[in-house]
């Protein structure tokens, strides 16, 4: 499931850079996250390349394509801003 995912992410990266061209493409922010998510996405897919590093904090950083709903969802928006506010409070216990 993660190749899958991975392939559309990249497809997906690959048409929105055809499409806007570069410059318009990395001007949003929310275009560079997902690039730099892709990007780490893509180079996790060979451990071979980490002989000496441990992959998982790539595969941890993968999830992070979950907060792409963030801009779409505003139920999601509220309720992780609602946890950042808290999560000073949630410190202290």
């Amino acid at each position: 499931m993660n190749n899958i995912f991975v392939g559309v992410f990249t497809v997906e990266a690959i048409l929105k850079l055809t499409g806007l061209g570069v410059r318009y493409y990395f001007k949003e922010t929310w275009n560079r996250f997902d690039f730099f998510i892709v990007l780490l996405s893509l180079i996790s897919l060979d451990p071979s390349l980490f002989n000496n590093f441990n992959v998982t904090p790539l595969r941890i950083i993968r999830a992070a394509r979950l907060l792409r709903m963030i801009k779409t969802s505003k139920g999601l928006r509220y309720l992780l801003k609602t946890l950042y506010m808290s999560l000073s409070n949630i410190a202290n216990v």
